[in-house]
């Protein structure tokens, strides 16, 4: 559980790193501020949430060692401690995670636990460079592939059981070399390995969505629907970051903007508020009480999405200003709504 609030503490000064950058008048606190929105967000919370949920599942103290590493970056960057400081801790974090996750794969032998280690592996470039002073634009990259693959791997966890061809194995074999190739060829060329990468993007959730029960449970109702559509529409951001990536230069101005958000807030939230409802029960061991509420902050967060990177195109400076102000308290509003959930799900099983 300190696993859990230095990841909660990262998530919400990230957020208010990401106000300041969008133009908001806040306090600012040290001038670095600013600078450090993408490690607290995506090493700080994602990282941490990633590693304690694998930790969870080998039932093994060592491997705490990844979330308890990945915490303190957050921690790390949150006290504005020099950023070799964040990275280096970052790095011990991503090495001992895929550890855990090869060890996962030793025991059970299973495609989806090699395609997680392969995310893993991309995990760990991305920190080795940030340590070594990376521009981070190379280290998006490699963050991106990690998160694709994880977020791949459990869905891929889900429907393990069914029967793919040849042709079919060969095609995810081949969106998972595009993966790694793109944010690879990025360190020569960032014009070629971000293109490779995009395409890579918009083509993965067509292979698996076809493939995922999402379609099928989206048709049900209560906790089941709302975990197919939260994947399902994650999947399409997805689909329209690979898009932008593919097809936008991306060194920078608000086309940048447009794509890392269209993933970030896009995708990997909307992946996390898609299993939101599974994960927090396996982590926490509480029973999560489902509120259609959940719907919120999903809504809230899509809606703001479309307006934002309509304005960074058109170069609207108030409505992205407030399309980012939205998504930040949509994720807060999901965070409440998620603690409320298990706090309710905890009263029902003292009762």
């Amino acid at each position: 559980m300190p696993f859990l609030f230095a990841a909660i503490a990262a998530l919400l000064l990230g957020l208010w790193a990401g106000l300041l950058r969008i133009g908001w008048d806040l306090p600012v606190g040290d001038g670095d501020l600013t600078l450090r929105h993408g490690g607290l967000m995506v090493v700080g919370f994602v990282g941490t949430v990633i590693a304690v949920e694998r930790a969870v599942a080998l039932g093994s103290p060592p491997a705490f060692a990844a979330p308890a590493a990945s915490a303190a970056a957050g921690v790390a960057l949150i006290a504005g401690a020099p950023a070799s400081v964040a990275a280096g801790l970052a790095t011990l974090a991503a090495v001992t995670y895929s550890l855990t996750i090869a060890v996962l794969l030793a025991r059970h032998r299973l495609p989806p636990l090699a395609v997680m280690l392969a995310g893993g592996v991309c995990l760990v470039v991305a920190a080795a460079l940030w340590w070594d002073g990376e521009s981070m634009r190379r280290v998006v990259l490699w963050w991106m592939s990690f998160l694709v693959l994880t977020v791949g791997a459990e869905r891929l966890e889900i429907i393990r059981f069914q029967r793919f061809t040849r042709a079919d194995a060969l095609a995810g074999l081949a969106v998972l070399l595009l993966l790694l190739l793109g944010p690879a060829v990025a360190q020569g060329d960032i014009e070629v390995g971000t293109r490779l990468l995009g395409l890579a993007l918009a083509l993965g959730p067509f292979w698996l969505v076809r493939r995922d029960i999402a379609l099928r449970t989206a048709r049900t109702d209560g906790l089941a629907r709302f975990a197919a559509i939260g994947v399902l529409t994650a999947s399409a951001w997805l689909v329209v970051a690979g898009v932008l990536l593919a097809t936008q230069s991306v060194q920078g101005g608000l086309e940048y903007d447009a794509v890392v958000h269209a993933f970030f807030i896009g995708f990997v939230f909307g992946a996390i508020i898609a299993h939101a409802p599974i994960v927090a029960p396996s982590v926490t061991g509480l029973r999560f009480a489902y509120t259609p509420l959940l719907y919120l902050p999903l809504a809230a967060l899509d809606g703001a999405l479309l307006a934002r990177i309509a304005a960074d195109f058109e170069e609207w400076a108030d409505v992205r200003r407030w399309a980012g102000m939205t998504q930040a308290l949509a994720i807060v509003l999901f965070l409440v709504l998620t603690v409320a959930s298990v706090l309710r799900g905890r009263t029902h099983e003292a009762a």
